[in-house]
């Protein structure tokens, strides 16, 4: 089943494409080691505190305590930034519309970007081992504005773990678009 929807356009203005990021536990946990580590070291911090709650609750006094404490301590650690992403994943849609693409950035502080096809310099694929194995992969737009000859920013955008098929068609598709727009 595709995650992609194409539009037909009518009057008003209409989306050639709508994609949503697709939620991989395993993808997210590799994708952030650096705050998975740090969630985790400061839970170890309190793993003490822990076992002597899990002590308190279960009543047992042997390894099993320190065991379930440790796994409560690892379980936490990974659901953070599972939750963080999840509403990212399943909220925010990629639009595409003729002449621009309009997406949600930030999990807490959110705010509204749109890319114009004039400003992108770079628009390409990039599966890792791991997305290759689920079929999905990456899509890096990097838009850079410019005031004539002067560059104001340049800044890379990622839209995550999407099917390649889909990848495919939108690359293709927003390419057509670029080389008409530079022929003009």
């Amino acid at each position: 089943m595709s995650n992609i929807e194409i539009n037909i356009p009518d009057e008003q203005e209409d989306f050639l494409f709508k994609v949503k990021s697709r939620f991989n536990p395993l993808l997210i946990s590799l994708r952030y080691p650096l705050q998975i580590s740090v969630t985790m070291l400061i839970l170890i911090f309190m793993l003490p505190e822990v076992e002597t709650l899990v002590r308190w609750i279960t009543g047992i006094d042997s390894f099993l305590t320190s065991f379930l404490a440790l796994a409560i301590v690892f379980a936490l650690s990974l659901i953070g930034p599972l939750l963080l992403n999840l509403g990212k994943y399943y909220l925010d849609p990629y639009i595409f519309y003729q002449d621009r693409v309009e997406f949600t950035t930030g999990v807490i502080l959110r705010e509204k970007a749109i890319i114009h096809y004039n400003d992108i310099k770079q628009f390409k694929m990039q599966p890792n081992i791991i997305q290759k194995q689920f079929n999905i992969c990456n899509l890096k737009l990097t838009e850079q504005k410019q005031a004539g000859s002067i560059k104001i920013r340049k800044r890379n955008y990622i839209i995550h773990d999407i099917k390649t098929d889909d990848a495919k068609r939108i690359l293709k598709k927003i390419s057509e678009i670029i080389s008409i727009n530079k022929q003009d």
